[in-house]
């Protein structure tokens, strides 16, 4: 009988060879097989195997394959068995930057814990058929880039960890989900992440290969991540904990990644701010869907929220708009009335010619493009803006509970005009209502600064308060000087400016003595060219915080001019009374608003506030000096005489019935507080 006996590499290639003939599975010589590659590609060529050892991948769930490679030399080393086969583990372990191609045909990951170990710097592409109902690790120290080009199957998930690019562009049916633990995943296909979850841990990176790839898988964050271009992405994503989205440059300002439906695992907060290695490029993050997280929404890059549907992108809680971070409003109604919104300075909240409702605005930053809806504010706290409204829509106030108040202390360029129908508007800026058309239907506007507006209408319950200040109403054609009027007669109320509604000053009511009131005129009539620094260039009629008496809105009362204006008006009164008419009737004399000019009450104001400047007797014997130099009859002058009081004496309320000159006399001031 002849006998041959085989080398062992020789040994190991026949045992394979009967095993694959006969489908038996048998125990390997040895666990761990390593490729040299220094023949040919194929696996059944013991020389391309350490010790022509070569691995038997049939039936066996604790083999494991290493591939190596170094320097200049590449290969493609392939699965030539043919058939199905078994593996626990396959090491990657090249230097280098030439791609080694793995192409390992059919497998099943088998046995415990089945991985693929990426220990060094050296790129790896593997191919194939691999099923992995146990699951599968993809991991290991290295840094080297994997591609996976393989079908994935079975009931397990894949776990990634390490320090290294992933690129997965099978189509995978895999079902038991995908966890990023480490490194990055990069999915090339829409079918690159299986069925099940994706689950993103902290300090990972998740991104698409840019080749319009739609992803469809749920997604879980857990803490912060990475985000490169997701272009189009339609499953949900749920928040576990606070979460951090850093931005990767894309190579397009017009690519985006789509994050759908985000919501929570009890309240969280997401941050969206640029990655590292962020550039010029650009690049998004777009929340599309019914977004239900309760947390706060911080903006420190570019983020866009909406899609196609009318509640896409709606945004339950508050957010926050940083230095350089910008946000997009792709359509109308997509944030909740009960939103708190801060724009920061150097941060832009960008409208896109579309509307919404919050609750609040704070900060400094820019809101821009208002659509025709605009912007409307359901008060429900206090909150300050310093920034730049602009935009074709309106600023809407409304009450949602009766304790808000907005203040805008900048100037503003929004052209839709400014309606407050509830809560409580503070104007701390000239411009702050972009001098456009004020329309107060309920709730209260209060001026921390002067104020200019193009038209003015108050209504129902609507209030403005002037407190210490002044209003500029510039108008084109026909004078408001007649509504105006009647709004300073409803706030003057029984002579204290107590009144309810219309136009009032909270200041001139706090003085009890009555020295302060609201004074209004026609702009050009009066020469007036400035009020509280705001410069007037056309016809206006100006509102101002000033003492009783003061006709000509020079901030004094004096008696070369206030008391010869009313005299003057005294005597157009008796003598041709329709030349007054509400643009010029406080300019005349009608200091308390009814329409008639007079002593019992007009010329009684007039002497109080100017006895109130000092109680200086020797300014009260130069109105006494005054009205004896006037051509009037003894009766006249005793008339005059009786109301202006001794000093500290409360003036007497007196008639007079004839007409009355004065001439000019030595000028004696009372100096305004504004």
């Amino acid at each position: 009988m002849r006998i041959t006996v085989f080398s062992q590499g020789r040994r190991a290639a026949v045992l394979a060879a009967v095993v694959h003939a006969v489908g038996i599975p048998l125990v390997a010589e040895a666990t761990s097989y390593t490729w040299n590659g220094n023949n040919n590609g194929n696996w059944n060529f013991a020389a391309n195997w350490v010790s022509n050892l070569i691995p038997t991948v049939v039936g066996s769930t604790t083999e494991s394959l290493t591939f190596r490679g170094s320097g200049a030399g590449n290969y493609t080393a392939t699965n030539n068995f043919g058939g199905s086969h078994t593996l626990n583990a396959i090491t990657l372990d090249s230097s280098g930057n030439l791609t080694r191609t793995v192409a390992a045909g059919t497998m099943v990951l088998g046995g415990t814990s089945p991985q693929i170990n990426q220990n060094n710097t050296g790129p790896f592409a593997l191919s194939g058929t691999w099923s992995m109902n146990g699951g599968l690790n993809i991991g290991g120290t290295g840094s080297g880039s994997v591609s996976v080009a393989a079908t994935l199957s079975g009931a397990g998930g894949l776990n990634k960890t390490g320090n290294f690019v992933l690129t997965l562009t099978g189509s995978n049916g895999y079902s038991g989900g995908t966890t990023l633990s480490g490194g990055t995943i990069q999915a090339g296909t829409n079918t690159a992440l299986g069925t099940g979850t994706l689950v993103i841990n902290a300090g990972t990176t998740l991104r698409t290969t840019g080749n319009s790839e739609s992803i469809s898988n749920p997604i879980t964050v857990n803490g912060a991540f990475a985000l490169g271009l997701l272009t189009n992405f339609s499953g949900t994503t749920t928040l576990a904990s606070d979460a951090t989205i850093f931005v990767e440059n894309f190579d397009s300002v017009n690519n985006s990644s789509i994050l759908s439906h985000v919501s929570e695992i009890g309240p969280h907060s997401l941050t969206v701010s640029n990655g590292p290695a962020f550039g010029a490029g650009g690049g998004s993050v777009q929340l599309i869907g019914d977004n239900s997280f309760t947390g706060t929404l911080t903006v420190n890059t570019n983020v866009r929220l909406g899609g196609s549907a009318s509640t896409d992108g709606c945004i339950q809680g508050d957010f926050v708009v940083n230095n350089g971070g910008v946000l997009v409003f792709a359509q109308s109604n997509i944030v909740k009335n009960t939103s708190n919104v801060t724009v920061n300075a150097g941060g832009t909240l960008n409208f896109s010619n579309a509307a919404d409702t919050i609750a609040t605005l704070s900060g400094g930053g820019t809101i821009s493009n208002l659509g025709v809806g605009g912007l409307t504010l359901d008060l429900g706290s206090s909150a300050t803006f310093s920034g730049a409204i602009s935009g074709i829509g309106p600023l809407i106030l409304r009450d949602n509970n009766g304790a808000g108040t907005q203040t805008l202390s900048s100037a503003n360029t929004y052209a839709g005009g400014t309606t407050v129908a509830g809560g409580m508007l503070r104007i701390a800026h000239p411009g702050a209502l972009a001098n456009g058309p004020l329309t107060v239907t309920g709730g209260k506007v209060s001026l921390a600064s002067v104020l200019t507006v193009s038209t003015l209408a108050i209504s129902n319950s609507g209030i403005i308060d002037i407190a210490d200040k002044g209003l500029i109403v510039n108008y084109i054609g026909s004078s408001p000087a007649t509504d105006i009027r009647q709004m300073l007669k409803k706030g003057y109320g029984p002579g204290d400016w107590s009144g309810t509604t219309d136009i009032t000053s909270s200041a001139a009511n706090a003085d009890t003595g009555h020295h302060h009131t609201l004074a209004y005129g026609d702009a050009a009539a009066l020469g007036i060219t400035n009020l509280g620094g705001q410069t007037i260039t056309g016809d206006a009629i100006v509102v101002k915080y000033t003492y009783p008496g003061d006709s000509n809105l020079d901030g004094i009362v004096d008696l070369d001019n206030d008391f010869s204006l009313f005299v003057a008006g005294y005597n157009k009164q008796l003598s041709n009374p329709l030349s007054l008419n509400a643009a010029n009737l406080w300019v005349n004399g009608d200091y308390n608003y009814d329409g008639v000019i007079d002593l019992d009450n007009d010329f009684s104001i007039f002497v109080d506030s100017y006895a109130a400047f000092t109680q200086d007797p020797t300014q009260l014997a130069q109105l006494k000096s005054i009205i004896n130099s006037m051509d009037l009859t003894t009766a006249q002058k005793n008339v005059l005489l009786s109301v202006v009081p001794e000093p500290g004496s409360v003036a007497l309320v007196v008639s007079l019935g004839a007409a009355m000159l004065m001439p000019r006399g030595r000028r004696r001031e009372l100096r305004s507080r504004y």
